[in-house]
């Protein structure tokens, strides 16, 4: 059995039996590359067609919502690393009260301007009930959004 390992052992190692590991870079990668820091957990998982379509989570957006007249809408602003990207607000798939909301983008397909891009998009939905906050999800992860309520008059 001595024999044996010491024959073994050594042509094992020389012939490439060890696994390869890549260091990371320290360099910061692209804002578009930026992905979550945890796995997504079952209320943000993006719907299997949107995945399929190469839609992913905004890494950072920047969030404002208000309601008026029975209204509550949400802002999402921010910046994509170039032009033609789209990007959504989406209603979350859990029935809660209230929505939650996700942000996403989507690269573009073809050229496109290479310089960074703001984006604003809007999403709303009804509630006769003052809404105190709204959550809405990006890459960075859930955010509460304070929902402006107008001034009230006073009689």
């Amino acid at each position: 059995m001595h024999h044996f390992l010491s024959i073994i052992l050594p042509a094992a190692i020389l012939t490439g039996c060890t696994k390869s590991v890549q260091q990371p870079s320290l360099e910061p990668s692209p804002m578009s590359e930026a992905k979550p820091t945890s796995v997504p957990s079952v209320e943000t998982a993006m719907p299997a067609k949107l995945e399929a379509e190469g839609w992913v989570l905004v890494p950072r957006g920047t969030f404002s919502a208000n309601q008026v007249d029975g209204v509550v809408t949400i802002r999402a602003t921010g910046e994509a690393p170039s032009g033609g990207y789209q990007v959504k607000l989406l209603q979350s798939m859990l029935r809660i009260w209230p929505p939650q909301h996700l942000l996403y983008w989507k690269k573009p397909d073809g050229m496109a301007t290479q310089a960074f891009a703001p984006f604003e998009v809007t999403a709303s939905f009804r509630s006769d009930e003052p809404v105190p906050v709204v959550i809405v999800t990006d890459g960075a992860g859930k955010h509460e959004v304070q929902v402006k309520q107008p001034a009230k008059s006073i009689k």
